[in-house]
């Protein structure tokens, strides 16, 4: 037995050895009352290393089929047959087994579990036995609420009889001989007054004005500087800090990845506000549980309920389904922690995994809390009033509107371009002789020209047919034009390789250049260049080279060919210089299947619209520019990290 639960075992066992004669006194052929009797017996002796959280030895004693499949050594009984079942075999002799903690069992105890297990071993269906707690729901913790009569000494002087506080600190020095201390000094006083309310001492000036009113009236003045301290903005600072601390209240989300949470801080304002108004706990508590409900179009409530996200959280995420069941758990564990511990400062959460071993919580107590929980997602929510929801509803519908006309206009003109160029395809499209482009290699021939650099021009990638976008290249390979060629594009052989590229976000150093250009002629395809800004990819030679051959590409050895990560080039430019300030073009996309018929649309547009066409897209386009970025300039509703709340699947 736990050391907190020795000092039951005396009247334990005086009430069974009681029990035991007078039943068996009584008729030794009927059983015990096994829930009066024998159920008491057990969990009081047994269920300590045998109930179904901790099964030592695998055995639980806590249904009547758990005796009957047993553990480790077979099953714990023999209906009928006390004789030969292994529990009497354990709980008996002079040098019992069990129980491993406490008093052994006594003969009469035995006995009667010797006589139930002969008798049939009868036992409630619905009947399961659980471990008591240290605590039963007569300890004091869990009395109600009693207002008591402060201890009045016959001596005690009239000022210390006026605050029930000082009754019971005076009883007390009474009770040990102790005399109290004589009154502070003024000056003391007044700093001990401001850092218990504010935190902070007062200034000289606040001292010495607090003097002078103290020695005109000492009563006054101490109650209008406790008023005054009271009223002052602080207070709420320095005690509302205190219940941050108690609401785990954190702005990082914690763990490996500890992310800041940058609009939590409404939170900390509303408990500062809370302390400041001097708000009723019970309402407080209901705000930080459910002010989404209860503070509805009230902003200053509704932020109360970021109390139920504000501890760690997972947010890594897991593709496992078990792992992800785990995080959520955990997750749900760390709110049910905090709304016990703050709020009734219990260790609800040691019921997670077991009936709790000291307090009167059982484990079905827990997951009934967590059921309540189970709708909090960790998440951002606008929090804002009606009103104001209205007002920025309004705008935006009007703006998306606009947006929405004009994106319209242009894919109308836009297909109409497309449809007459269509009919003429053959007059306006490049004849196409080679194959799409091919993320695992690309190869362009042209003919043979002198060069310094050499550079790709995306104008889209195989993931976006109407813009440029990001590229990704694991090598391009220039190679010159003679019997043997060489690829001069090489760093090995000179060249350098220009280009934007992705910045290095989780690194000290961002000039490691970990996705820099120059993975694309390094001579290796495990690594490659992830384009940025412009994405053109410029790589000049050592020296002026004659080359005539391109080849490039995003996974030449085909390991992820389909992969997010590989983005390609859908359609291009490939350009030549002498000089790297006049560039010529000598390959291109267009003679290539498109990949899609979005590709091939665009390719439509590219050759057939006319130039009064081209003027009214440029129009709309910097229409469009002028709408959307009127959007994107409504200023969003505030967002705080306090949760949303849906039905789990």
């Amino acid at each position: 037995m736990p050391a907190a639960s020795t000092k039951f075992i005396p009247a334990i066992a005086v009430f069974f050895a009681l029990a035991a004669g007078s039943i068996l006194a009584a008729d030794s052929a009927t059983s015990p009352d096994f829930a009066k009797v024998i159920a008491p017996l057990l969990e009081a002796k047994c269920l300590e290393c045998h109930s179904d959280g901790i099964r030592k030895a695998e055995l639980s004693l806590a249904t009547r089929a758990d005796w009957l499949t047993g553990g480790d050594d077979g099953p714990a009984m023999i209906a009928g047959d006390s004789a030969g079942s292994h529990l009497i075999e354990k709980i008996t002799g002079p040098d019992p087994d069990m129980p491993k903690n406490g008093e052994p069992l006594s003969e009469a105890e035995v006995a009667l579990i010797k006589k139930w297990i002969d008798a049939g071993a009868v036992w409630p269906d619905d009947l399961v036995l659980r471990e008591p707690s240290a605590a039963d729901k007569s300890w004091w913790a869990y009395q109600p609420i009693a207002i008591p009569e402060p201890p009045r000494p016959d001596d005690i002087p009239a000022a210390w009889a006026e605050s029930p506080i000082d009754r019971y600190i005076y009883a007390k020095l009474t009770a040990t001989d102790s005399s109290p201390n004589p009154p502070a000094a003024p000056r003391n006083l007044i700093r001990r007054l401001y850092y218990d309310v504010t935190g902070l001492p007062p200034t000289p000036e606040q001292a010495d004005a607090f003097v002078k009113a103290w020695l005109k009236n000492a009563g006054t003045a101490y109650a209008a500087e406790v008023d005054h301290l009271l009223a002052s903005p602080h207070y709420g600072e320095r005690w509302g800090r205190h219940w941050l601390d108690v609401v785990r209240f954190g702005e990082s989300r914690g763990l490996e990845r500890n992310l800041i949470i940058d609009n939590i801080w409404p939170f900390r304002d509303y408990v500062i506000r809370s302390f400041n108004d001097d708000k009723p706990f019970d309402q407080f508590i209901t705000e930080h549980l459910a002010g989404d409900v209860v503070g509805n179009d009230q902003p200053e409530i509704e932020v109360a309920t970021a109390f139920l996200v504000g501890g760690i959280f997972d947010d890594v995420g897991n593709q496992d389904p078990k792992a992800a069941a785990q995080i959520r758990a955990n997750t749900l564990d760390d709110i049910i922690t905090a709304t016990g511990s703050a709020f009734l400062g219990m260790t609800i959460n040691c019921a997670r995994c077991h009936d709790h071993k000291f307090d009167p919580i059982l484990q079905a107590d827990y997951y009934r809390l967590r059921a309540a929980f189970e709708s909090v997602q960790m998440t951002d929510r606008v929090v804002a009033s009606a009103a104001e929801k209205k007002l920025h509803a309004a705008k935006s519908k009007a703006a998306r509107a606009k947006v929405t006309a004009l994106e319209t206009k242009k894919k109308v003109l836009e297909q109409a371009i497309i449809d007459r160029t269509e009919k003429k395809a053959e007059e306006f499209l490049p004849k196409i002789t080679h194959p799409k482009v091919d993320r695992t290699m690309t190869e362009d021939e042209f003919e043979p020209v002198t060069a310094k650099a050499i550079r790709l021009v995306p104008l889209t990638n195989d993931r976006n047919s109407k813009g440029p976008g990001g590229v990704t290249i694991d090598e391009f390979e220039v190679f010159t034009a003679e019997a043997a060629p060489r690829n001069v594009a090489l760093a090995d052989n000179g060249a350098t390789a220009e280009g934007g590229s992705r910045a290095v976000e989780d690194s000290i150093d961002n000039a490691s250049n970990a996705y820099g250009p120059g993975l694309a002629i390094d001579g290796k395809f495990g690594r490659r260049w992830i384009s940025s800004g412009n994405h053109i990819l410029t790589i000049t030679f050592a020296k002026p080279e004659k080359i005539s051959r391109v080849v490039f590409s995003s996974d030449r050895p085909k390991d992820l060919p389909e992969h997010g990560k590989m983005i390609f080039p859908g359609e291009y430019r490939i350009e030549v210089s002498s000089d790297e300030k006049t560039w010529t073009e000598v390959a291109n996309s267009w003679r290539r299947e498109p990949l899609n018929k979005l590709y091939r649309e665009q390719r439509l547009l590219s050759f057939g619209t006319q130039q009064d066409e081209q003027q009214t897209l440029a129009g709309i386009d910097n229409d469009l520019a002028k709408a959307r970025a009127e959007l994107s300039g409504i200023k969003p509703l505030p967002t705080v990290w306090a949760g949303t709340f849906k039905q789990p699947d």
